[in-house]
């Protein structure tokens, strides 16, 4: 009898979570590039950290995003400047001046630093497609962070 009065009184609130966990929304992809500092011959590299930071994950996801910054601004720039940008990006984790482009920026409603369900995926490959960007950029885009399963 417990049992059963027990599933009747949790079977609202069972019921609300799952459905907010099928409630998913993605902002439109937009990108400023590189955020507060200059867009040199590496504003492609900013493109692709602006498309991780849109769609977030866990915080592994954030610091493999960081460095992979850092490796594209280093073979586009050099070292010095891959330095700047990457412990600039790092130090702006802790500055108390937020701008919208925060990590995971782009769900309305999205625990930060969580791995990306599937139907997350599936919405980040349909919004991706409906932006504006370069079809290579998005095709490489999915590839890279492993998307290309949930479009089945």
């Amino acid at each position: 009898m417990f049992k059963v009065l027990l599933l009747i009184l949790l079977f609202p609130i069972l019921s609300v979570s799952s459905f907010k966990a099928q409630a998913v929304e993605l902002e439109p992809f937009e990108t400023d590039y590189c955020t507060m500092f200059i867009d040199g011959n590496w504003q492609h590299c900013c493109l692709e950290h602006d498309l991780r930071y849109w769609i977030g994950g866990d915080k592994a996801d954030q610091f493999a995003s960081d460095l992979k910054l850092k490796a594209c601004v280093k073979e586009e720039a050099g070292v010095l400047w891959a330095n700047t940008i990457y412990h600039a990006v790092r130090l702006g984790h802790y500055s108390p001046i937020k701008n919208k482009y925060k990590w995971s920026w782009g769900w309305s409603e999205r625990e930060e630093f969580s791995k990306l369900s599937a139907l997350e995926k599936q919405t980040v490959i349909k919004e991706i497609h409906r932006s504006t960007l370069d079809p290579k950029v998005v095709r490489r885009f999915i590839w890279e962070n492993n998307l290309e399963a949930a479009q089945n």
